[in-house]
């Protein structure tokens, strides 16, 4: 069971549930356009076992907004500042997508005071590579901002986002064919809490990559990820289903990543904890039990 509150970081006011503290302090952080309720499917392996702290980041789900200001590093200055007042130890971050981003970002700089990383299929940016994903799903950020805010009816909503087509290493896969019409329901029911400020950066980004360096400062793969001490668990999606990781920046995090444990998962994609959640919850679970 975990209950939700609200915490002020002093620029925005974030909306974040806790657990009880049943074990190593926990820090989940959802993905792009998600909230820390898409980490539900996880609950049953880590609630016993873990103090879990599952944040909204600004602009998505309950927690404020602040437009124009949603680049990676505004998202890094809310989590540090949270784990500075309501953390007591060094906390693991279990996380996805974007998530994975702003763990990386905090473990990098503060060494000392990172448990352990749980990346599910991170972004990542080596020389702002990041922009081809970003540009790679231009069409479907136009598309989201245009349906977040909206009150209208889910189930139609829903059957809109199936028909949005994911670019792949093997070309377009639409939403209705990796996620059920439940997720897909879901997703919507997010897409409905979101800031539909938090799109237009990366909008932006496709005419202007000046706009990408802007949003994505302090996210940098080669200046980061030499700088992790702790150990590091990285569960990647397969790129043929609209996993983000390419084989070509695989080889560089393992050349660079010093203590990694690493799971490649064939026949799961991006949304890896909702579409196949219980190999999931087994990974998770085999490495911070050898923690």
């Amino acid at each position: 069971m975990l209950v939700e509150n609200r915490f002020d970081t002093g620029e925005v006011v974030l909306n974040y549930a806790e657990g009880l503290n049943n074990g190593p302090s926990a820090i989940l952080l959802h993905g792009f356009t998600s909230n820390w309720t898409r980490f539900e499917s996880l609950f049953p392996e880590l609630l016993s076992k873990l103090h879990i702290y599952g944040i909204d980041f600004r602009g998505h789900g309950k927690s404020g907004r602040t437009p124009n200001n949603y680049r990676f590093n505004d998202y890094y200055r809310d989590i540090k500042k949270f784990i500075q007042e309501k953390v007591a130890e060094p906390p693991i971050f279990i996380t996805h997508s974007l998530g994975g981003a702003i763990a990386i970002m905090y473990a990098a700089n503060h060494p000392n005071n990172t448990k352990a990383l749980i990346l599910l299929d991170p972004p990542m940016n080596f020389n702002y590579s990041m922009i081809n994903y970003v540009n790679q799903r231009h069409d479907n950020w136009v598309t989201f901002k245009r349906i977040a805010g909206m009150d209208v009816d889910l189930e139609s909503l829903a059957q809109e986002i199936g028909k949005i087509e994911m670019k792949t290493s093997e070309g377009r896969i639409p939403y209705s064919q990796v996620l059920s019409p439940s997720e897909l329901v879901s997703w919507a029911e997010l897409l409905g809490a979101d800031d539909p400020d938090i799109f237009t950066m990366r909008i932006q980004s496709l005419d202007n990559p000046e706009v990408f360096k802007e949003y994505s400062m302090g996210y940098d793969s080669d200046v980061l990820l030499p700088k992790l001490n702790c150990p590091v668990c990285l569960l990647r999606a397969n790129p043929l289903l609209g996993g983000i990781i390419p084989d070509e920046e695989w080889v560089n995090v393992k050349s660079i990543v010093k203590n990694l444990d690493y799971v490649f998962f064939e026949a799961i994609g991006h949304t890896m904890h909702l579409t196949n959640p219980i190999p999931i919850q087994r990974e998770i679970t085999r490495f911070f039990s050898s923690l």
